[in-house]
């Protein structure tokens, strides 16, 4: 349990920064929804990701040990969270634009 709570409180600034990235795309939901809606999905999987990661990790340690092949697969799953995430903001910022026309 201790574990748990550790590895939540550290990840406590990435998650402050979530919540006020979310708060920051509500507020401009009416100038740009699409891009507003790209950043709470991806600051939401965040936050999510970092919350399973600590109860998840631990119960897999729990039952199976510090196995490689179960390390292996966290680290593939958050790679994955964390490019998806990289990639909604990424999107967030380009949608909805207009290119010049000259």
């Amino acid at each position: 349990m201790i574990a748990i709570t550790r590895q939540v409180v550290l990840e406590i600034p990435t998650l402050l920064v979530c919540l006020a990235c979310i708060i920051v795309a509500v507020i401009y939901w009416r100038k740009a929804p699409l891009s507003s809606l790209c950043v709470i999905i991806a600051c939401s999987l965040t936050a999510v990701a970092l919350i399973f990661w600590a109860f998840a990790y631990d119960l897999f340690l729990y039952f199976f040990g510090a196995a490689a092949a179960g390390n292996i697969i966290f680290q593939i799953f958050w790679s994955v969270v964390r490019g998806i995430a990289m990639g909604l903001t990424v999107f967030a910022v380009y949608a909805g634009r207009k290119g010049k026309h000259e």
